[in-house]
C-alpha cells in the first residue's frame, strides 16, 4: 500500500474534478432548479378562487403541486367574474387554447378533477420524463393521509375553513 499524503491526494482529486463534466440537471442552472430544490404543494379548495390561485402556483419553478382535494369532483355552477373568465384564464395559464371547450357561455367549471387536469396538463407539458402526476381527493385529511413528502399546503376552501384545514396540515 502507498502511502498518500494529503496535498499529494488534493491535487490528483483537483486534477479529476477538473476533468468532469456535469450536467445542469444535477447541479442546477439557468432555469433549472434541481429535484431537491423543489417545494411539492398540495391545493386544498379547487373551486374558483382556489382553482385561480393554483394556476399563479403553476408557474413557480420551484414549487411542484403533486394533490388536490376538494369536496366537489367536477361542477360547472361556480361563479365566473366575467364570461368564461375562469376557463379563459385556465387556458392561458396551460396554454391549452381548447380546454373545456363544450363549457356554455353561463358555466365556469372547477372541483377536484378539473384542478387535476389542469395540474397534469401543464406538467406533463414541463416535465414530460420526471412528472409522476397529480392525485385528486375528496377529503383533504385523506390527503394529509396518504401522501407522503408535502411540504406546503394551499388553502383556497371558503374563509370559515382556513384555520381547521391549516391545522390539521401543520399537525402532519
Amino acid at each position: 500500500m502507498t502511502n498518500l499524503k494529503r496535498r499529494s491526494f488534493l491535487k490528483a482529486a483537483a486534477k479529476t474534478a477538473g476533468v468532469m463534466i456535469v450536467s445542469p440537471s444535477v447541479l442546477g442552472g439557468p432555469k433549472y432548479t434541481a429535484p431537491s430544490d423543489r417545494l411539492n404543494i398540495a391545493c386544498v379548495g379547487n373551486g374558483t378562487q382556489g382553482t385561480r390561485v393554483m394556476l399563479d402556483l403553476l408557474k413557480i419553478p420551484d414549487l411542484v403541486i403533486t394533490s388536490v382535494a376538494d369536496p366537489v369532483k367536477e361542477d360547472t355552477k361556480y361563479l365566473n367574474w366575467g364570461p368564461h373568465e375562469l376557463r379563459d384564464g385556465i387556458r392561458h395559464a396551460i396554454e391549452e387554447p381548447n380546454w373545456d371547450a363544450q363549457a356554455l357561455d353561463t358555466e365556469c367549471r372547477a372541483g377536484r378533477e378539473p384542478a387535476k387536469r389542469i395540474v397534469e396538463a401543464w406538467y406533463g407539458k414541463q416535465k414530460a420524463k420526471t412528472y409522476k402526476g397529480c392525485n385528486a381527493y375528496a377529503d383533504f385529511r385523506e390527503l394529509l393521509e396518504k401522501e407522503s413528502g408535502i411540504d406546503g399546503v394551499v388553502v383556497g376552501a371558503p374563509d370559515h375553513q382556513h384555520a381547521y384545514i391549516s391545522i390539521k396540515s401543520l399537525e402532519k
